[in-house]
């Protein structure tokens, strides 16, 4: 049926996971953002972004104010990965993998991908004292945490670690803060958030192929034995597209709700000193993944046969083409995002000049992993298996398993500052930098992070300055460029090997991302506020 195999009746050992179906997007970066309300979000902002930066200050902020912001975002991530280190082929065992009618001698993949982002990132606020002294209330709805993604080739270097995907969650904040007396407030904050994950990714299947044939008593006429991985595998035909299967993820989701708090200390009219804390967030996302398997090689008989027998490459009635089998599975994705401590020192000079010196630990180091499982139910319908039992294979196929994220602890400063250069316009100015959570040694396609510079220049107009104090308009545009420092992951802790004695602990199993990883953000901001009620601060 297949060119170099015989179709022979198998007999299972003990189950082996058959595919290693785990994947993930994190995209551009790590899953943080510290622009949360652009160009008016600050610890010390006295707006609406005090529900999220330290709702304290809403203890701060005059009369009623509505803020609107949306942000398009463009960002471009460029990954030049290496050519993995799989050990030189064997030329007495080489198979003709690309179908030239040659064997295969050398490998390379390695490549320069591009993945880039567009998007809008949102801000809704609204915040007022209700005519009490001392007391500030705000509600609001905005996305803290937000990344997606998308390869400029969907079979190029990093498709092992992403092709496209969208990752967010999105926050639903009441908070309070009171004044109890003059120089000091404190506040609190609750949020409902609502978190999805949506991916489409590659994730290899030659190791698993290898292992199924080695429980099974026909590997011995394939050049290997009981207990023994035919010979014909060799890791330089690790990432051959015959060795992998297409994984698209719906959109995963979950709900969770989390806390904040934070005080104010105010002792005169020029200086605050505004803390804050947020709890982190245990997310376990679940939903169905489409799981789309690739014939191998015509010319590896080994694993045609073994894929076969279980039901994951046919021909279809009527066809000489082979076709992989499409199966429906349950999925969940469960992570952790960290709690973060954030501030900032406000200096106000005069009525038309704010700076602000702020900053923020954030804790990383839950980020250990991402937990991955899969389940197929129904294995009759999709799995014609030409011996065996197709709902074995759905057995084999499902797994529980690992990625290493490896986070540690992060920083961020920054610097802002906003200036009334006329009755009718502010101009603002920002500079942040911010470390990287991600080790250098677990960088990856979806796991990239690195040292930040980012600076924003803005102009606040206020259009309705001439006309009441009562009533006053706002608008914000304004321009961000986060350039991330180029960083070169040589000691990669991720690896593959068909050698089960060299193999690394589960949650590293996966392709080797030696390479450089670099990239750049630009975020347009257009914001609109509206005050009723006492002139707030200039820019605050």
């Amino acid at each position: 049926m297949y060119p170099g195999c015989t179709i022979t009746p198998l007999t299972y050992g003990d189950p082996v996971l058959l595919l290693l179906l785990l994947s993930d997007v994190s995209s551009a970066a790590s899953l943080d953002r510290i622009d949360v309300g652009g160009i008016w979000g600050t610890p010390g902002a006295t707006n609406p972004t005090a529900i999220w930066w330290n709702p304290a200050r809403l203890a701060r902020t005059p009369g009623t104010q509505i803020l609107l912001e949306g942000a398009p975002v463009f960002a471009k991530i460029t990954h030049e990965r290496y050519n993995p280190d799989y050990g030189t082929l064997d030329p007495e065992l080489a198979m003709d993998i690309d179908g030239d009618g040659l064997p295969d001698l050398e490998y390379d993949y390695s490549g320069t991908e591009e993945i880039s982002y567009n998007g809008v990132i949102p801000f809704v606020g609204v915040s007022s004292d209700f005519g009490v002294p001392g007391l500030g209330v705000g509600a609001g709805l905005y996305a803290p945490f937000a990344i997606g993604g998308s390869t400029a080739s969907q079979m190029g270097p990093a498709r092992f670690a992403l092709r496209d995907g969208n990752i967010q969650a999105v926050y639903t904040t009441l908070a309070a803060g009171y004044s109890p007396v003059e120089w000091l407030a404190f506040g609190i904050s609750g949020s409902h958030v609502m978190s999805t994950w949506e991916v489409d990714v590659d994730t290899e299947s030659y190791t698993a192929l290898a292992d199924e044939l080695a429980v099974n008593e026909s590997a011995a006429l394939l050049g290997g034995g009981q207990g023994v991985i035919p010979e014909t595998y060799q890791d330089g035909y690790m990432e051959a597209p015959g060795y992998s299967l297409n994984l698209l993820f719906d959109p995963l989701q979950t709900q969770t709700f989390t806390f904040g708090g934070g005080f104010d200390v105010t002792p005169n009219n020029q200086w605050a000193l505004s803390v804050a804390y947020h709890q982190g967030i245990r997310l376990e996302h679940s939903g169905g993944v489409e799981m789309r398997f690739r014939c191998p090689p015509d010319g590896d008989g080994a694993s045609t046969l073994g894929a076969a027998f279980v039901g994951l490459c046919t021909i279809p009635e009527g066809s000489d083409e082979r076709a992989g089998a499409v199966a429906q599975a349950r999925s969940r994705i469960n992570y952790n995002l960290p709690g973060r401590l954030q501030g900032g020192l406000v200096w106000t000079p005069e009525p038309g000049l704010r700076l602000e010196a702020m900053g923020g630990y954030v804790f990383w180091h839950v980020f250990t992993d991402y937990e991955i499982h899969t389940k197929v139910t129904d294995g009759e319908r999709y799995f014609n298996a030409l011996g065996g039992d197709a709902n074995e294979t759905a057995e084999l196929v499902s797994q529980d398993r690992l990625w290493a994220r490896d986070s540690q602890d992060a920083f961020w400063l920054g610097i802002d500052g906003k200036g009334e250069v006329a009755p009718w316009m502010t101009l603002a100015g920002r500079f942040m930098i911010d470390s990287p959570a991600v080790p250098t040694q677990a960088l990856s396609a979806n796991n990239i992070d690195a040292w930040t510079l980012a600076g924003t220049l803005a102009l606040i107009a206020h259009p309705t300055h001439a006309t009441t104090k009562k009533t006053r308009l706002d608008i914000g545009l304004s321009y961000t460029r986060s350039q991330w420092l180029t960083r070169e992951n040589t000691e990669s802790v991720f690896g593959l090997t068909v050698d089960p004695e060299q193999r690394k602990a589960d949650r590293y199993f996966y392709p080797e991302s030696n390479g450089t990883y670099g990239g750049h953000i630009n975020r347009f901001g257009l914001s609109v506020r509206t005050t009723f009620g006492p002139a707030p601060t200039t820019g605050a």
